[in-house]
């Protein structure tokens, strides 16, 4: 059982692999192939064949299911997906993924795979370029552990001792000063000397507060611009419903109209008819009238 808590929505993973997910869905993030939120959790129909293992929430949603397949839906750098679509190639298992922000992490074979918005360089590729599709951070083997934050990721690789004890691991290398060293986009390695290794893909030093203030305010007008775009697409398809009907109105009132003219036109036929054979007899009387006076004459 797990449970994964978004910025909008939650999922809810049970015993028996199915996918439940709760919350606001202008997104398309709660994967049932529309946006109405739903106070209630409902199950990811689309998910129902599939056994799921991991799932994580945050803008979007993703869940990686036994035989090592991922997929996500909602709104990203992949578009608005209103239902769960396979995100990674049959060949790249997935054991792992971390969703943060407006961005996402996956773990395969000890290598991980980003993907997202990239405004500080949380996708550790070197620069702060959008991905689409996840991308593989060159240069990081034997990965153990990976974690993502709203503007920043962590990972674990090559811990002799963490089975043993890992909280002494995070207590020992997570120090404030060891972190202002690192890049902000270019993961780097640490060695304490007893080959306990923790990668940061980001940086919390104070150097960096202003770039991170900085994303954090583009990513919630992004965020913001979203929802805007959702609430006018929303009003644009009202309107085409609308339309639609109208148009649909007018149709049956042209059908109803043009059934009209056509019997008034038979009607004026008719008419045309009797008319003529009106005229026909008016002349018929006047011939017999003038013959009639002209025998008594």
């Amino acid at each position: 059982m797990q449970v994964s808590a978004g910025v909008f929505h939650s999922l809810f993973l049970d015993i028996y692999g199915r996918v439940y997910a709760a919350g606001g869905n202008n997104f398309g993030q709660l994967g049932l192939g529309n946006k109405t939120a739903s106070y209630i959790p409902l199950m990811v129909e689309s998910l129902k064949s599939k056994y799921i293992t991991k799932i994580s929430a945050s803008h979007h949603s993703a869940a990686i299911d036994d035989k090592g397949g991922l997929y996500v839906w909602g709104t990203g750098s992949f578009g608005t997906q209103l239902l769960p679509i396979k995100f990674n190639d049959d060949l790249i298992k997935a054991t792992d993924v971390q969703i943060g922000g407006c961005s996402g992490m996956m773990l395969s074979n000890g290598r991980i795979y980003s993907w997202g918005i990239n405004c500080s360089g949380e996708l550790g590729v070197s620069d702060y370029e959008i991905r689409e599709n996840p991308c593989l951070i060159e240069g990081f083997d034997n990965v153990e552990l990976i974690s993502q934050g709203n503007n920043f990721a962590f990972a674990s690789i090559n811990v002799k001792q963490y089975n043993k004890n890992p909280s002494a691991v995070y207590k020992k290398n997570l120090k404030p000063k060891e972190l202002e060293e690192y890049s902000p986009i270019k993961p780097k390695t640490i060695d304490d000397n007893e080959s306990k290794l923790l990668l940061n893909l980001t940086t919390h030093s104070k150097s960096n507060d202003k770039l991170n203030e900085n994303s954090d305010t583009k990513i919630k007008l992004l965020t913001k611009q979203l929802a805007e775009a959702a609430l006018k697409n929303e009003i644009l398809e009202k309107n085409l419903v609308e339309s639609q009907n109208e148009c649909n109105r007018l149709r049956r009132e042209n059908s109803l109209f043009s059934q009209s003219l056509k019997a008034l036109e038979g009607e004026a036929v008719n008419l045309r008819k009797k008319s003529n054979q009106m005229e026909l007899e008016n002349i018929k009387l006047v011939t017999e009238k003038a013959f009639y006076n002209n025998t008594i004459e």
